[in-house]
């Protein structure tokens, strides 16, 4: 072997040692936690909306190199604010209560152990039908979701029910919370036309952050995760009129002092809705991606 050959053999194998070397991306991650989110489908054309406003990197839910406001404060589930009466309000059962059917989807709920159409609980005076009971998954102590709905107003109760379906395992404990319904529709539950998902896509995010903004002003809680399948939407005229927010799972605290128009500002700029074609559900899409 000539020393030529010999010297390019090494110059090859530095340059792949350095490629395996570097970190990878967090990209691939961040696509396959959030694709699938709201999927429509029309004609032989898959359209998947997702949408978000956390923190973390990767191109999906954020805009890059800006800088958290000094309004925006801790995350409700942060350990470092979490106090004893915190910790326990998954510990007494959830007792007089009469479930309905199950809810359904047209996404995948990855982040909750079902969702149940509440018909009774004793221990609420309002009208019947007017509530949801969620379980929490596994892998989320549901600490700072309890503590997001005191905040905004939608928390009813909060414990831990046995033997209610596949979700649950037979003599299991499963972390309960009861909470307001909300009216509303997702996008995708919409079924609109693929002309039509844009324009309405863009509409949803403005009243989302003004939503998200009003919502912050006032009871000093951001919604932490605006994917579409969070925001319900009641139209009128075949637009969309006003929306609702679900899932206060990863809301931020927020400096009383806030203004308005500064989180909606924040929220329209950090907030992604990205619209793949041609995309099966659950597959990895690093290329090919529109968003605003």
């Amino acid at each position: 072997m000539s020393y030529f050959t010999q010297d390019l053999l090494v110059l090859v194998l530095t340059l792949i040692l350095a490629v395996h070397a570097a970190p990878y991306s967090a990209v691939n991650r961040r696509h396959v936690g959030m694709i699938g989110n709201a999927v429509q489908s029309n004609d032989s054309q898959v359209q998947v909306f997702n949408t978000s406003i956390q923190s973390e990197p990767g191109r999906l839910g954020r805009r890059a190199n800006l800088d958290p406001p000094t309004w925006l404060l801790s995350k409700f589930h942060d350990p470092k604010m979490l106090t004893d009466a915190d910790k326990k309000v998954f510990d007494s059962e959830l007792k007089y209560l009469e479930l309905g059917s199950p809810m359904k989807f047209t996404a995948s709920a990855k982040h909750n152990g079902g969702i149940w159409n509440v018909k009774s609980y004793k221990g609420y005076s309002g009208p019947p039908g007017d509530l949801l009971l969620k379980v929490i998954a596994p892998h989320n102590l549901g600490y700072g979701e309890v503590k997001a709905l005191k905040q905004v107003g939608d928390f009813v109760a909060s414990g831990y029910i046995k033997d209610l379906g596949p979700s649950t395992s037979d003599g299991m404990k499963s972390r309960s919370v009861i909470m307001k319904k909300k009216e509303g529709r997702t996008l995708t539950d919409l079924g609109l036309p693929a002309s039509q998902y844009m324009p309405v896509a863009r509409s949803v995010k403005e009243l989302a952050c003004n939503a998200a903004a009003e919502i912050a002003v006032t009871k000093e809680v951001l919604h932490g995760d605006l994917t579409l399948g969070n925001i319900l939407i009641k139209m009128a005229q075949q637009k969309p009129n006003s929306v609702n927010l679900i899932d206060w799972g990863k809301g931020n605290w927020v400096s009383k002092e806030v203004k308005k128009d500064d989180v909606v500002k924040y929220c329209l700029e950090r907030t992604r809705f990205f619209r793949y074609g041609g995309v099966r559900r659950g597959e990895i899409v690093d290329g090919g991606e529109s968003g605003f």
